[in-house]
């Protein structure tokens, strides 16, 4: 009697979903350059799972939008931090 072995079936690659979900929480609670890395891991999983190689999409596209808003923050901080600085330093003292 023949020995019927299952069909290999290859594991899910949910490593860039979960990376980018991660990243982008990380990004927008303490550094703004973690989005960059969540909006680019977000892409490869969304990728992943339009192909059927991983199982967590919806993971992986909110991480991409987390990353984004975490970017379009981190601008807007950037911008104002700038501003502050220029108009900071152009106070007039009377006397």
């Amino acid at each position: 009697m023949p020995a019927y072995a299952a069909p290999a079936y290859a594991a899910p690659q949910n490593g860039q979903g979960t990376t980018s979900l991660v990243t982008g929480i990380l990004g927008l609670l303490c550094c703004g350059l973690l989005s960059i890395v969540a909006v680019i891991t977000g892409m490869k999983g969304q990728k992943l799972a339009a192909q059927g190689l991983a199982t967590n999409g919806g993971s992986a596209k909110a991480g991409l939008i987390l990353g984004w808003i975490g970017i379009g923050l981190w601008i807007l901080g950037t911008v104002a931090w700038i501003l502050l600085i220029v108009t900071g330093n152009h106070t007039s003292t009377t006397y």
